[in-house]
C-alpha cells in the first residue's frame, strides 16, 4: 500500500502530475500508493542504440561508467576508457534536449554526485515528506549526513540554470524571470 519512487527526474514528474490530475487517492495502483518520491540528478539519459556503440568500443564486460563533465569514463578488463562527451551527444534521448528538470524539483528527496568528492553524494530535501524520512533515517543511524559544501552550491545552481538555459534556446524562447533560482531553491539544500 506505500511504494517509494526512485527515478529521474522525468519519471518523477510524471508520477506527480498524475497524482495531481486524479487526487492522491485517484485510480488506485502503484502511482497512487506513492508516498515517497526519491529523484536522481540527471542532466541527459542515452538511448539503447548506446550499449551497442560502446560494446563496440570497449567490449561487453564494463565494469563501470562514470559521467564527469568531460565525458564518460568506461572501466572494463583493458582498463579505463574516456569517451569525449562530443561522441555520447548522439545517443542523447530527444526528450532530455527539452527537459527543464535536472535536479529532480518534483520530488521530496533529490540525490546526485558532488563531482568535488566521489565518496558523498548531494541530497536535497523539497518537502516535509522527505525532512521526515531524512531525519528519521539520521536518528537510526542509516545516513551520514554532513554539511553541503557552500563553495559548490553556486555551482550546482549554475549547473541547474545553464540546462534550463540550453533547454530554452532549444525551444526558441528567452530566458526571462523563469530561470530566477529564488530563496526556496537555496533554502531546500540540506546537509548531506
Amino acid at each position: 500500500t506505500r511504494v517509494a519512487l526512485v527515478g529521474r527526474p522525468c519519471q518523477v514528474e510524471a508520477v506527480r502530475r498524475w497524482q495531481m490530475a486524479t487526487g492522491q487517492n485517484g485510480a488506485g495502483g502503484w502511482i497512487a500508493a506513492a508516498t515517497l518520491t526519491v529523484g536522481l540528478f540527471c542532466f541527459w539519459a542515452l538511448g539503447t542504440a548506446f550499449m551497442d556503440y560502446l560494446w563496440q568500443r570497449v567490449g561487453r564486460e564494463i565494469r563501470r561508467i562514470d559521467v564527469p563533465p568531460a565525458g564518460l569514463v568506461v572501466e572494463s578488463p583493458a582498463g579505463q576508457t574516456l569517451i569525449p562527451l562530443e561522441e555520447v551527444r548522439p545517443y542523447i534521448k530527444p526528450g532530455c534536449q527539452v527537459c527543464f528538470d535536472p535536479t529532480a524539483e518534483w520530488a521530496d528527496l533529490a540525490v546526485g554526485s558532488t563531482e568535488a568528492e566521489t565518496e558523498w553524494n548531494t541530497l536535497i530535501v523539497r518537502t516535509v515528506t522527505g525532512e521526515e524520512l531524512v531525519a528519521q533515517a539520521e536518528r537510526r543511524g542509516v545516513l551520514e549526513l554532513r554539511p553541503y559544501p557552500p563553495e559548490r552550491l553556486p555551482l550546482l545552481r549554475q549547473a541547474a540554470r545553464q540546462k534550463k538555459q540550453r533547454v530554452l534556446e532549444t525551444l526558441g524562447r528567452a530566458s526571462g524571470s523563469y530561470l530566477c533560482l529564488g530563496p526556496n531553491y537555496v533554502s531546500a539544500v540540506r546537509e548531506g
